[in-house]
């Protein structure tokens, strides 16, 4: 059959126009015929349509928007032209007063004071030995050339081995307090039953002396213990000492002695 004298594919065929038409058949009842739209009805359904999209569109926008916010890189604002800043705080140029300035070190004039007989107590006697040392020491303790030149000694008239030395040398290479530890370390006679009681630097009397040293230590010797002190000072390139030395039971008058040799001990200037 020829494709194109076959019937159609849904409904009826259309009669010819030369032929009456059909007699349609018993209880057949025609569809409606759909009523031409109005004039003006096109448009209105038009706008609808469109504002029914438009409302869509913008609806998904909004929901696009609340879900999910535009990414913006923030900056920061500016700042405000009104900002201000404290003023930068000017402190007083440092002073050079005497008045602020650290106070000098302080000098034990009190215990090397230039001897004269003035300061002399009663009872003592100047003295002057080698180097020009000079010092205070009692009337009564006769005087002798010492173990070395570079010091004499006063022996005790009421105690054997009670001694008072005194002298002065040329100083040595190095700090007075290492050549006093020197001394501590090759002198032999004190060595048995040595026990250190103080070695240490002292505050100058002045400025003209260099360095001040003070020595204290226990000993043994063949009459029994002693104990000794000595004061040693450095000025201008001579090493002067005074220095005391008895036994345990007489220390305490002997120690007296030797600080009446310290406030009068000289030179210092």
């Amino acid at each position: 059959m020829n494709p194109e004298e076959s019937a159609p594919l849904w409904g009826s065929p259309v009669p010819p126009t030369s032929q009456a038409p059909a007699t349609p058949a018993p209880g057949y009842v025609p569809a409606p015929t759909p009523e031409p739209p109005k004039k003006g009805n096109g448009l209105l359904i038009g706008l609808v349509a469109g504002g029914t999209a438009f409302l869509a569109v913008v609806a998904v926008v909004v929901v696009v928007a609340l879900r999910e916010p535009p990414t913006v890189a923030a900056t920061p604002p500016p700042f405000p032209s009104t900002t201000t800043y404290p003023p930068t705080t000017t402190y007083p140029p440092t002073t050079t007063s005497s008045t602020t300035s650290q106070p000098p070190t302080t000098r034990i004039t009190t215990t090397h004071p230039a001897p004269s007989s003035a300061t002399v107590p009663p009872g003592y006697t100047l003295i002057t030995g080698p180097a020009g040392v000079r010092t205070a020491i009692p009337a009564d303790w006769p005087v002798r050339a010492g173990a070395v030149p570079s010091n004499q000694q006063a022996d005790s008239p009421t105690r054997k081995g009670d001694v008072l030395r005194f002298g002065g040398s040329e100083a040595p290479a190095g700090t007075l307090l290492e050549s006093v530890r020197s001394n501590e370390s090759d002198n032999t006679g004190i060595r048995d039953g040595y026990h250190r009681l103080h070695l240490a630097n002292l505050p100058p009397p002045t400025t003209a002396v260099a360095e001040v040293v003070q020595w204290e230590f226990l000993y043994n010797t063949d009459t029994g213990p002693k104990h000794a002190i000595g004061r040693f000072w450095r000025l201008r390139g001579t090493d002067y000492v005074v220095y005391a030395s008895a036994s345990v039971d007489t220390w305490p008058s002997v120690r007296a002695v030797f600080d009446v040799m310290t406030q009068t001990a000289g030179p210092i200037t």
